[in-house]
């Protein structure tokens, strides 16, 4: 368990100064409009969505301890390039959709391993409380990063946020040098199945090699060693595919999985937009100053981290249903709210739906995936999130321009819950 608190408490100072950076240029883009909030915020997910099951499939080859100190190191790279350009030469909203590109690219990496932690640091007995205590940080992160990034934006703008940012991935890459996560070794099945596909390789080779005809042997040598070079890259190509279409097959043919990743869809496209960009242009629009907005976002994440730590105190699995539908009753009053206090107030019972919702299903995909799926199952949990948010947050910041922002938040609170009902419980 100390590894896993070194790793959690580093990526708890990662994730403040990621929400941070959110935060800061959401309320950057919310400035131009809507649709530019909109647009910086699908300039991540789209990258993230499409890479994200080769994330998976490449921690799960080479390593998820590799992936996410080359993701760190890169990230901190990025952040700190576009504080300097922010600084010195613009902010304009088209910067900050380069750099979103750029971040979705690392993420679709970086989740899929950082999602695997728990099941990888602790035995599966206290893997409820793992996955709790990994939730309880991470909306700690969200409760204190974007009531940070109000107080940056509003002394220093998007530069200064976006160097704290750089220092916490800094920091996240020395701790991970430190450690070692415990299953970096498959398990004794997946080993017996490992060697069974290389003797059917090596048995197929010779096949192969034996049926060539004599006129192949005589090549030249350079052209041997270019067709052997074409082969591999070929059969490695091919064998990707097929761990993600293996990972996508254990993923979706459980039924209580399946459930659960289309209840995770729901999700990502009626709520995660509501923290994210919803409540900076809402802000914007009923002239409510940044500080406030970060502490009506920082409270949805501050109740769901309270949730967290009942779910790790108790080790109780909270209902997924009732979690969304509360979250959808809070949405509601947040899209009917004038004034910041009862949107306050709206905040409190986001998160506890929200909270409810994300300890309730972490354990369950992390206890009913293979040891070998980990990574796989994890960038397909985020995959899910992240496809519905390709269309999300530029339809929804779109439509903030033309019925504003508090009928936008309606009509999901209303979406959801008639979604809830026809995917059915979990």
């Amino acid at each position: 368990m100390r590894r896993f608190g070194w790793w959690l408490g580093a990526a708890t100072l990662s994730s403040t100064g990621t929400q941070v950076m959110g935060f800061a240029m959401a309320w950057s883009a919310a400035g131009w409009g809507g649709a530019w909030a909109g647009l910086v915020l699908t300039a991540i997910v789209v990258p993230r969505g499409l890479l994200l099951l080769v994330g998976g499939a490449v921690a799960d080859r080479i390593g998820a301890w590799q992936v996410m100190i080359a993701a760190d190191v890169a990230m901190a790279g990025v952040t700190l390039s576009l504080a300097l350009v922010a600084w010195r030469i613009t902010d304009h909203p088209a910067v900050l959709v380069a750099a979103a590109l750029v971040i979705g690219i690392a993420d679709a990496f970086y989740l899929p391993s950082t999602g695997s932690m728990p099941r990888r640091l602790v035995t599966p007995a206290h893997l409820t409380r793992a996955a709790s205590a990994r939730q309880l940080a991470g909306q700690l992160a969200a409760f204190a990063g974007p009531a940070l990034g109000g107080v940056l934006v509003s002394a220093d703008g998007l530069p200064l946020a976006a160097v704290i940012n750089a220092a916490t991935f800094v920091g996240m890459a020395a701790v991970l040098l430190l450690i070692r996560p415990r299953s970096s070794i498959v398990a004794p099945e997946a080993r017996r199945r490992q060697r069974v596909r290389l003797a059917s390789a090596l048995v197929s080779q010779r096949a192969s090699f034996s049926m060539q005809d004599a006129s192949m042997l005589k090549e030249k040598a350079e052209g041997q060693g270019q067709g052997r070079s074409s082969a591999e890259v070929e059969e490695k190509s091919s064998e990707g595919r097929r761990e993600i279409r293996d990972g996508l097959r254990v993923a979706f043919s459980d039924l209580v999985m399946r459930r659960a990743l289309l209840l995770t869809a729901v999700a990502a496209f009626f709520l995660l937009p509501v923290t994210s960009s919803l409540i900076p242009i809402l802000a914007h629009q009923r002239h409510w100053p940044a500080t406030e907005a970060g502490l009506i976002a920082g409270m949805i994440a501050l109740v769901s981290a309270f949730i967290a730590l009942l779910v790790l105190k108790t080790g109780k699995r909270p209902n997924l249903t009732h979690g969304l539908l509360l979250a959808a009753a809070g949405a509601l009053g947040l899209g009917l709210a004038r004034h910041p206090f009862p949107a306050i107030a709206a905040a409190v019972i986001i998160g506890a739906g929200v909270g409810m919702f994300a300890t309730g299903i972490a354990p369950l995909l992390l206890a009913r995936a293979p040891e070998t799926h980990l990574a796989r199952m994890q960038a397909i949990v985020v995959w899910v999130q992240s496809v519905p948010l390709l269309l999300a947050h530029t339809v929804l910041g779109s439509l903030t321009d033309v019925v504003g922002a508090g009928a936008v938040l309606v009509g999901c609170a209303v979406l959801l819950t008639i979604s809830i009902f026809t995917v059915g419980p979990v």
